[in-house]
């Protein structure tokens, strides 16, 4: 007993936001562990009293995700952002189990989601970042590329796909493909 009160404890106050939502007979919240307060603002106990709380605080365009997310229990990694108390955007990652009832019927499942903001953020800066790189070379009319000699690949930038008159399609990413571009006499 005294490991199952334990289990529950740290569940309960465990960084990542875990949650139980019960399928049958109806859709309902059975359970969601105090991270819920960091990602969204609101108690657990704010959602026990209002089930339908946990689907307002997802962001209007991810509903249809996060709808289908939460009925077919996916396995698949998905980014979900929620609207805390406050007004912000908070970006989650969710994975889920499925629980099945006695009939082998989906009738729980249950995630553990993680605040991915600060990678997101990241992510958009980095894009950022490289749209202008490609820009930039695109205007200069150079580019850049890696060899690694280990492996014999060969890694162009767009723009030298361009300067080359090559789609990535036509060019085998090789050192012996490189020296098929360069004159005899180079």
């Amino acid at each position: 007993m005294r490991d199952r009160e334990h289990s529950i404890k740290s569940a309960r106050t465990f960084p990542a936001l875990l949650y139980r939502i019960g399928l049958r007979p109806e859709r309902r919240l059975e359970y969601i562990n105090d991270a819920i307060t960091h990602f969204s603002g609101y108690t657990p106990q704010e959602l026990y009293r209002d089930s339908s709380l946990i689907d307002r605080i997802v962001h209007e365009s991810d509903l249809p995700a996060w709808t289908s997310l939460s009925a077919h229990a996916s396995t698949t990694v998905t980014r979900i952002r929620l609207v805390h108390k406050d007004g912000r955007v908070v970006w989650t990652e969710h994975r889920l189990g499925s629980v099945l009832d006695a009939d082998k019927r989906l009738a729980a499942i249950e995630g553990i989601a993680i605040d991915v903001s600060s990678r997101h953020e990241t992510e958009a800066e980095i894009r950022k970042i490289a749209g202008r790189l490609n820009e930039a070379q695109r205007i200069a009319r150079i580019g850049n590329w890696e060899w690694n000699i280990t492996d014999n690949y060969l890694w162009w930038s767009d723009e030298i796909y361009r300067i080359f008159g090559r789609g990535r399609k036509d060019f085998q990413e090789s050192y012996e493909a490189f020296l098929s571009f360069v004159h005899p006499s180079d």
